[in-house]
């Protein structure tokens, strides 16, 4: 059965906690992807740090929300780098662990049409395990909601949605990549997110469209709400015991890149539901910082700062 949220005791501002992932990303623009062996000129190149994890725990805390990030680094440049920029965005560190040689990385080729060529290596975001959940047990237990994703083991994710449970603190896993997910750890989540192909994989539900089939799924899992994203046609989530709720897509400017999107709205959901605002508002903000990460190139540069409630004001 569902634990519910524990309530409030006392003053303390909401916090999440984030399962992180970190990929320190280098990219190399050309003018076509090459063929085997071949070699070929660049011209230019882009690196930056990045990771489904950090990008989440990033834009929460822009929200104004505190975050404690749980993240695995290697003994390197990389976590250095990622080191100064949670100082300069005001990150606390002391569960970012060094438990590996190698940070995760990643490198890509993008062609002039756009299309690309990716490599990447995990590293040290697999390394993270029950000792490292084990030490972050008083920050999981104490925070409004974690936070959880699968660029880092799934074991970790589950013992720390485990350590949550019995303390009463909601989780919400975006269930990516989807092979990751297990039927335990599926037990323990309390909020799922998922895009419509996720949602296919794991629920079953292509044979009725994107969500057709989500009924269904909430009368097998013992989970509080299903989030399913959909791109340009918006986002929908079923609530246990409420009708469906649509949110519509907000408009993101052309020339723009999509791929950090899932982050962005991951981040608007939990800084919400964080501070204890309802489902509409919490899949609008979503929705907002979405598609400001969709409007520019990169991820970090684009996701909002400002409060919550700042963020929702309607315009003038």
């Amino acid at each position: 059965m569902l634990t519910p949220p524990r309530p409030p005791a006392g003053p303390l501002p909401p916090k999440v906690v984030v399962l992180g992932s970190f990929v320190h990303a280098h990219w190399w623009s050309v003018a076509r992807l090459p063929g085997a062996g071949e070699s070929c000129l660049a011209h230019a190149v882009h690196s930056e740090l990045g990771g489904k994890g950090l990008n989440v725990a990033i834009g929460i805390h822009r929200l104004g929300v505190e975050v404690d990030l749980v993240v695995g680094v290697g003994r390197d440049a990389a976590a250095q780098a990622l080191a100064g920029l949670l100082a300069r965005e005001g990150i606390a560190q002391q569960h970012v662990y060094p438990v590996a040689a190698h940070s995760g990385r990643g490198a890509g080729l993008v062609d002039a049409a756009g299309e690309n060529s990716i490599a990447v290596f995990p590293g040290a975001n697999m390394d993270i395990g029950a000792s490292e959940i084990a030490q972050a047990a008083q920050a999981i237990g104490g925070a409004s909601l974690v936070y959880g994703q699968l660029e880092m083991a799934a074991d970790a994710v589950l013992a720390a949605f485990t350590v949550a449970r019995t303390q009463g603190v909601r989780t919400v896993l975006n269930a990516s990549p989807a092979a990751g997910v297990s039927p335990a750890l599926l037990a323990v989540t309390d909020v799922l997110v998922v895009n419509a192909v996720e949602a296919a994989q794991l629920m079953a539900l292509a044979q009725d469209g994107p969500c057709g089939g989500a009924p269904a799924f909430m009368a097998r899992w013992p989970g509080h709400a299903l989030v399913v994203t959909m791109g340009a046609m918006g986002s929908e989530v079923f609530v246990r015991g409420q009708p469906p709720y649509r949110q519509a897509a907000m408009p993101a400017r052309e020339g723009g890149d999509s791929a950090g999107a899932g982050d962005g709205f991951a981040a608007g959901l939990c800084a919400a539901l964080a501070q204890g605002l309802g489902w509409p508002q919490a899949m609008q903000l979503a929705s907002q910082c979405g598609a400001a990460v969709a409007s520019g190139k990169g991820v970090l540069d684009h996701l909002p700062r400002g409060s919550v409630g700042h963020m929702l004001r309607p315009a003038a």
